[in-house]
């Protein structure tokens, strides 16, 4: 018998294994801030979450997604929604943009400050 996952990445990669095999997908509404993922989290038919650069930008600092929000101030938000969401048990996909300059040092950070998974853009600069 399979075993439960723990980790938020576990609990997102068998919600990714379920939804492949049983071809269904998966609801994945964007949060932006630490209120507005706690609300989708509390539907017991939300199993995860994808915390939007868009969505960060713009409640933060009222702009759009445009290379303007930094690595530390995604991180911060990463920390607010996932603790925000502890209760719930709820994963958290992140945006991480284009990787901020480097990658390894977002996907380090992000994942230090809770992410499930992050995404990575090839978009280049500007977007």
């Amino acid at each position: 018998a399979l075993s439960t996952p723990t980790t938020p990445a576990g609990q997102l990669r068998s919600l990714l294994e379920t939804s492949l095999s049983t071809q269904r997908a998966i609801p994945l509404p964007g949060v932006h801030d630490a209120l507005s993922a706690k609300l989708f989290a509390a539907n017991p038919h939300v199993p995860c979450l994808f915390l939007s650069g868009f969505g960060v930008s713009a409640s933060r600092l009222g702009q759009p997604d445009a290379g303007i929000l930094t690595l530390s101030e995604m991180e911060d938000a990463t920390r607010n929604v996932v603790s925000s969401v502890s209760n719930y048990n709820t994963p958290v996909m992140v945006d991480g943009d284009t990787g901020y300059g480097s990658i390894r040092r977002t996907v380090r950070g992000l994942a230090s400050a809770g992410a499930a998974a992050i995404t990575i853009e090839d978009q280049e600069f500007p977007k």
